[in-house]
């Protein structure tokens, strides 16, 4: 069996029209999804944040070539205008988010191939 090869991979929150930009990172693991926090032997470094930038994580992760990673963005949806009164009707608890999803594959050098999604086994994709 082939050493585990280390991927670095960078989270972020952001500053966006509307709210923050979320990029988040999950590993497929045996049938299930996990965040980049419960891979073992995972590395995490706080960066220093730019301007608009809230924080900024690098990690970097031991992954077996042809591991596959997920990337999600999530960002504010645009609010419609709405009648002033129907704030009272209508309890919205929290701002609506628009996610957003890639997939990627790591090569047996470490480097990450995107998929679309049509290519990415069923097994992969229905597991979230």
């Amino acid at each position: 069996m082939r050493p585990p090869l280390l991927v670095r991979l960078v989270a972020s929150e952001t500053v966006t029209a509307g709210g923050t930009r979320k990029a988040t990172w999950l590993v497929f693991s045996g049938h299930k999804w996990v965040s980049l926090k419960d891979v073992p032997d995972a590395e995490f470094t706080q960066l220093d944040p730019g301007p608009g930038t809230i924080w900024e994580t690098a990690a970097t992760v031991p992954v077996a070539p042809g591991a596959w990673l997920q990337k999600v963005v999530t960002t504010p949806l645009r609010e419609q205008r709405r009648d002033p009164m129907s704030y009272l009707s209508n309890e919205v608890r929290g701002a609506r988010r628009h996610v957003e999803r890639a997939y990627f594959r790591v090569n047996t050098r470490g480097a990450l191939r995107a998929f679309i999604l049509d290519d990415v086994p069923a097994e992969v994709r229905e597991s979230e």
